[in-house]
């Protein structure tokens, strides 16, 4: 039976319902409803709010069928012989990356205010809809990624021009006064932070053969260079200079601690680092960050008079570990002990802004490597990162020797 048909029949039911309900209020008229009525009444809402849930299914199931029909025709699979059948490549795969591979779409571009697709003039496919969702499918790719990404402020803008961010140099403070008296002005003192984009990314050469033999090959290749792009992003958002690339937390805040020898941080050497971290940003979104063979041996530290680790793991998922009384960022980037090393960093991360500037940006190329009969796909992103107060941030790094 078609959901049509389905939808026709629940109709009618929910009708029936609807009459039932409205012959039970008529016959009450103002008297008060029994205890039976009110259990009919209650049973008749409860097949109402199903038949309801059931339209709207059957509606998203036809609207799903009729979506992959229009991209199966785009993409010249109307039979899917290339999926293995349902459940072989989905629906976004044949949305995006099969037009890549089709050579119907020369070029997607994925950003979080959605999916721009850039069609090769000579097609005639315009107008025709794009699964925006396949930008989400890419970014499961970072999600065992980045600690600082993810905890940093973001800023999303259309294009790679430089912009300027304002960041706090100084706060004004509240002052007290009489009754009538004038309040004295005091504002605060605002730097602008300038932050170009960089571009990162990646070319792959993928054969002919291959890329028509295996229907997953385009989709393969876009999540691996993907993943290359953000390994060399989750780089430089801790340790890049600024110079042809973002500025990393490192560099990025200027407040230091050193750590006597070469070793990792030892329990006084992270008292002393939270105490030179100004308490204004200590209360705000403060957060260590050091390296996982760090972290291992911070989490053996303990307290010289009671004995306890210093190092509190959480209740459950939902309650992070924490390290005197903030959460803690791995970030395999960061150095391990050795002499002059910067093993750590307390900063605020709502004070280091990383900025996307324009998506993600897939391009296919037939003719780059013609002569040698692949195809070639590029993946680049831009972005920019920096701290917007340098000072709500402390550094830690070892002894030279």
């Amino acid at each position: 039976m078609s959901n049509n048909t389905n939808n026709n029949r629940l109709y009618t039911e929910r009708m029936s319902a609807i009459a039932d309900i409205r012959a039970i209020d008529q016959r009450l008229g103002n008297k008060a409803i029994g205890a039976e009525d009110r259990a009919t009444l209650d049973r008749l809402n409860g097949v109402i709010t199903d038949i309801d849930a059931r339209i709207q299914a059957n509606i998203q199931a036809d609207e799903r069928s009729a979506a992959s029909d229009r991209h199966d025709a785009i993409a010249g699979t109307a039979t899917d012989s290339r999926s293995g059948g349902a459940g072989g490549i989905n629906d976004l795969l044949f949305s995006a990356v099969n037009k890549l591979e089709t050579g119907q779409s020369r070029s997607i571009e994925l950003s979080e205010r959605g999916l721009t697709e850039y069609r090769d003039i000579t097609s005639g496919t315009a107008g025709v809809s794009v699964i925006t969702t396949y930008l989400d499918e890419l970014m499961g790719v970072r999600q065992a990624g980045s600690d600082i990404w993810d905890n940093a402020r973001k800023m999303v803008t259309p294009d790679t021009r430089t912009v300027q961010a304002p960041g706090i140099g100084a706060f004004g403070g509240a002052v007290w006064l009489s009754e009538a008296s004038a309040l004295t002005e005091a504002d605060p003192t605002l730097n602008l932070v300038s932050l170009p984009s960089y571009k990162v990314g990646k070319l792959t050469e993928l054969s002919q053969e291959a890329m028509l033999a295996v229907a997953s090959s385009m989709d393969a290749v876009v999540r691996d260079g993907y993943a290359s792009v953000v390994d060399a992003i989750d780089e430089k958002l801790a340790i890049g200079t600024g110079s042809s690339e973002v500025t990393g937390v490192v560099n990025a805040f200027t407040g230091t601690h050193t750590v006597g020898g070469v070793i990792s941080p030892t329990a006084d050497n992270l008292i002393a680092a939270f105490h030179e971290l100004p308490p204004v940003w200590r209360r705000r979104s403060a957060q260590w960050l050091f390296s996982d063979a760090t972290i291992a041996d911070i989490r053996l530290l303990k307290e010289s008079g009671s004995g306890q680790y210093i190092w509190r793991p959480g209740l459950d998922a939902s309650m992070p570990d924490t390290l005197l009384g903030l959460n803690v960022q791995s970030s395999p980037y960061m150095a391990d002990a050795g002499a002059s090393a910067v093993v750590g960093a307390l900063y605020s991360t709502e004070q280091y802004v990383v900025r996307d500037a324009g998506g993600i940006k897939i391009e296919v190329s037939n003719d780059y490597a013609f002569n040698r009969d692949v195809v070639a796909v590029r993946i680049l992103q831009s972005i920019s990162a920096d701290a917007l107060t340098p000072s709500a941030g402390v550094i830690m790094t070892n002894e030279a020797s």
